[in-house]
């Protein structure tokens, strides 16, 4: 662990380090800036150096000592670590970096189509053999034939999230829930319960089953639409570059979004949906108990306990079910890739190299990974249990075949909220916008995109 007094040396040297080591050659970037280093004479310029630059702002910190733990287990080495938080404001950094020759040596990309936009600054990663071993569809955005350009930086996924207390103080069973039907009948029973007011004593603030976000644009145009456009694409390649979409389950889709509304409503209309934000649904919502479920990502689950602690052991993932489809899905991705650069000097790319492996492979580094950084490692054969019981039920659906891909990132530029989520607004608000207009506009809007754009 770092103490406070190395976390004082470790700023004092990244003002140093920014100075001395970045001076002329770098690109400012307009974000925090890092360097971490032991007790250890500096080495030689270009020898046992390591720039990352990271686009994971809420992991900084944990990167850092990462980087500590390596550095005290590789003397003579020196990392530095450069973070900008927000994804639009991370590609112009690192671009603009690349372009001018700036170091970094190791970074982030984004999938697919930020793979193919930086082909000529990434290195061929093949090499290292036990990437390979990712779970299905982690590498697959990143990989040309054979070869491969990025590492996943951890696996994260969307489902139901459930407050099984609430369920079970209202005698509503979620054994049966196998298909969107059951699904339905359990809600439609809890609202009953809700309504009638038996437990207004132990959960005195619950008022709806469940919360629709529609201010959240990361919750439509992703968490929606990727549900919506579910299976669509076999590949991210299809999905960056396919024409158009068929749409296959438009109409389970729409049947989706209306119980998500109905139940959230609570007879209030539908109107409202657009007035809620997600920090709303998740810390308003189920931390608080006022909601009994919720769709979203595994990764929210800290953020619910440090709210309500007592939602320990009550919370459940469950997988996503839409009418007509035979097995409810989760859906997965891996949120960034680690890239190593081509042009930089040898000694920095196998640097890079083996601080990928034992961030991953090594005993120290997969329990640092999963017990400091709590991310689930994409690597099941060397990872650590996390803290976070969602991601051993995520885990679970994989293996029994019941996840697909996500593909938002690879979808036409704009298409995800000017598009998709601007739809479901106006099906929400003037709900003069049947659901047929919804999916028809998408379409076209599509199609317009990639061939008449």
């Amino acid at each position: 662990m770092i103490t406070s007094a190395a976390n004082i040396v470790f700023s004092l040297l990244a003002v140093l380090y920014t100075f001395l080591a970045l001076g002329s050659c770098a690109v400012p970037i307009a974000a925090p800036v890092y360097a971490v280093r032991v007790e250890a004479p500096l080495p030689e310029a270009g020898e046992q150096r390591l720039a990352i630059l990271s686009a994971r702002g809420e992991a900084t910190h944990s990167l850092l000592r990462a980087a500590t733990l390596y550095m005290q287990e590789h003397p003579g080495v020196l990392i530095s670590v450069h973070t900008v938080g927000e994804e639009a404001d991370y590609k112009s950094a690192l671009r603009s970096r690349l372009l001018a020759g700036g170091r970094v040596d190791l970074f982030h990309i984004f999938g697919y189509s930020d793979m193919r936009a930086l082909e000529e600054h990434l290195d061929d990663l093949s090499d290292l053999y036990w990437a390979r071993y990712a779970i299905a569809d982690t590498l697959e955005p990143v990989s040309v034939e054979e070869r491969f350009f990025g590492v996943p930086y951890s696996l994260e996924g969307i489902g139901l999230i459930v407050n099984t207390g609430i369920f079970e103080a209202a005698g509503v069973s979620l054994a049966g829930i196998d298909s969107f039907d059951a699904l339905e009948d359990a809600w439609r029973d809890l609202r009953e319960v809700i309504t009638l007011g038996d437990l207004r004593g132990e959960f005195p603030q619950l008022e709806s089953v469940t919360s629709l976000p529609g201010l959240d644009d990361d919750f439509l145009s992703r968490q929606l639409a990727d549900i919506a456009l579910g299976g669509e694409f076999a590949t991210a390649a299809q999905a960056a570059h396919g024409a158009f979409i068929t749409y296959p389950n438009a109409e389970a889709m729409g049947l989706y979004v209306s119980l998500l509304a109905r139940y959230t409503t609570h007879g209030r209309g539908w109107a409202m949906l657009a007035g809620i934000t997600g920090s709303e649904q998740i810390e308003n919502g189920l931390a608080a108990e006022r909601v009994a479920v919720i769709q979203q990502s595994v990764e929210v689950y800290p953020r619910l306990l440090a709210i309500n602690p007592e939602l320990e052991g009550n919370l459940r993932l469950t997988p996503i079910f839409l009418q007509g489809v035979q097995r409810g899905h989760v859906y997965t991705h891996a949120p960034v890739y680690w890239a190593v650069n081509a042009n930089a000097s040898e000694p920095s790319k196998a640097l890079a190299r083996d601080f990928l492996t034992w961030l991953y492979r090594s005993e120290t580094g997969a329990r640092f990974l999963a017990e400091e950084m709590g991310v689930l490692s994409p690597f099941r054969d060397t990872a650590v249990a996390t803290a976070n019981p969602l991601h051993g039920q995520l885990l679970g659906f994989i293996a029994q075949g019941r996840s697909l891909p996500r593909r938002h990132r690879e979808f036409p530029p704009g298409w995800g909220t000017n598009s998709f989520a601007a739809a479901l607004r106006e099906y929400f608000t003037v709900r003069e916008l049947t659901w047929d207009e919804v999916v028809q506009r998408n379409r076209q809007d599509w199609a317009y995109s990639r061939i008449g754009g």
